[in-house]
């Protein structure tokens, strides 16, 4: 019997108690159908692409390494057509020794120990060579002992005497400069530096500095012979001694462990042939340049001799060939001769000790050849032979639409070119006043000026004019010289 619960009533059928005032939810009554099987929505197949189509569709996507590719055969299409313009004659009493760019500015040594320097001056026609800033001497650091060698990172400049005991001079401001010396480094002819670290191409060894900013502690690291060319990159430093044996050493190897691997050496066969060359003779490693754009892993070596090659890093084989070679080149019985790779790993530019420039393209040793049926007298033609060899080269890509190149004589002559650029500054007769007139017409006011557009006037007459990468300047009032030139700075 169920109890009798306030405000519930019992259904017995399903044994359970439910609030008064609920009802049982009556079934709704169902006819007696036959079951028909239930069709499935099934969703739109996309139709499948073949792998013929999907070739089609995107072969017409270049590849990066073709991109690269591409742009690399521009440029040097391109380069043999830059024209030899004229240098700036520095105000440097003796020969210059050294020569390095910084990154706001440029810094030269000299055969009686002075350092010079000056602010950056950005590329410039050869009508304004006259007014490029004259170059300060800021230290001598041993009297009558040239820099032997100036290397800069960012801001920081480095230069070294070649003297008894080695003085370096470390600058990173104009103003405030401090002299190391060194007693028990001699004969440096190279330094490397990197960041905080300096390496220093020394008698006999490498001398590892790892931390300018705190402390002076040397480290050698022994080669066996006198250095001639030093490189470094992170933990990794290269040298390049008068033997012709190239080493790497490992930075982060302890001191009691041998720290160098041989990468190649002079003697190592240079020719296609497979057979090795008995007369192939030792030479003085003059030149070397790791590569690490991209995905490349190389090192570009120079001999006294005049050899010129890429050596494969990724495994070493001391007395294996070249992977490339760069031929053409002509070497010297003196170690100052300018070579350069640009950031990119695109181009090998060498001065050789026939007062020539050669350049080539790094990625398959080709060279920059002159077009001989040109009426431009080119850079890299056969024939332009300067008045001494270059003691340094410098490339910028960073200050200027395209690269360029900057070259020291030993003489005193600085020199800069534009690559690729075939139109120098010109003089426009007064019969293109109309170029005045289109500066008037379509100047840029301040409520309708485009971003890049500039414009200025020194005084009521002096005008200069900017308008598509192209700077147009004179006088208004007379027509009789209308200068019009590629613009070298970037106005926003």
């Amino acid at each position: 019997m169920p109890l009798d619960l306030p405000g519930f009533y019992f259904d017995a059928e399903r044994n359970r108690y439910f609030p008064v005032g609920s009802q049982r939810p009556i079934a709704p009554i169902v006819a007696d159908l036959p079951t028909l099987p239930t069709p499935i929505q099934s969703l739109p197949i996309a139709p499948r692409r073949s792998f013929s189509s999907f070739g089609r569709n995107t072969a017409s996507l270049p590849s990066f390494a073709s991109r690269k590719r591409k742009a690399r055969t521009v440029l040097q299409a391109r380069f043999p057509s830059t024209q030899i313009g004229r240098p700036e004659h520095s105000n440097v009493d003796s020969p210059i020794s050294a020569f390095c760019l910084g990154s706001t500015r440029q810094f030269l040594g000299d055969t009686s120990g002075w350092l010079w320097s000056r602010d950056f001056q950005p590329y410039q026609d050869d009508y304004e060579l006259e007014a490029a800033a004259p170059w300060t001497g800021d230290i001598c650091p041993a009297p009558k002992c040239e820099i032997s060698t100036i290397c800069t990172s960012q801001s920081r400049c480095v230069a070294v005497s070649f003297a008894p005991k080695t003085k370096v001079c470390i600058q990173d401001d104009p103003d405030r400069m401090s002299i190391l010396t060194l007693s028990n480094v001699y004969d440096v002819r190279c330094a490397s530096l990197e960041g905080s670290s300096l390496s220093l191409g020394a008698a006999r060894n490498v001398a590892y500095l790892a931390n300018l900013d705190h402390g002076n502690a040397v480290r050698n690291l022994a080669t066996g012979s006198d250095v001639f060319s030093v490189a470094s990159h992170e933990w990794l430093i290269w040298s390049g001694t008068r033997g012709g044996t190239v080493l790497r050493f490992d930075t982060r190897i302890a001191t009691t462990k041998p720290a160098s691997n041989i990468v190649t050496e002079s003697t190592a066969l240079w020719s296609s042939s497979g057979a090795r060359s008995s007369a192939q003779q030792a030479s003085t490693t003059t030149f070397i340049y790791p590569i690490h754009a991209g995905t490349s892993s190389g090192l570009v070596v120079g001999y006294m001799d005049g050899r010129l090659g890429m050596m494969d890093t990724r495994f070493l084989r001391p007395h294996s060939a070249p992977v490339i070679t760069y031929l053409g080149h002509v070497g010297s019985v003196s170690t100052q001769l300018g070579a350069v790779v640009d950031t990119s790993g695109r181009f090998l530019f060498a001065a050789g000790g026939d007062c020539r420039l050669r350049a080539w393209a790094l990625d398959n040793g080709e060279p920059v050849l002159a077009d001989t049926n040109s009426r431009i007298q080119s850079l890299f033609s056969d024939s332009r032979r300067f008045s001494s060899p270059f003691v340094s080269l410098q490339l910028r890509e960073d200050e200027d639409v395209l690269p360029v190149l900057w070259a020291a004589e030993k003489g005193g002559s600085i020199w800069r070119w534009r690559l690729g650029d075939h139109e120098p500054a010109t003089s426009l007769a007064a019969g293109l006043i109309m170029v005045f007139h289109e500066c008037n017409s379509i100047l840029p006011t301040a409520a309708s000026r485009r971003p890049g557009d500039w414009f200025e006037s020194a005084n009521d007459r002096g005008v200069r004019w900017k308008k598509d990468w192209r700077v147009y300047s004179g006088t208004l009032a007379d027509t009789s010289r209308i200068e019009s030139r590629r613009l070298v700075e970037h106005f926003t």
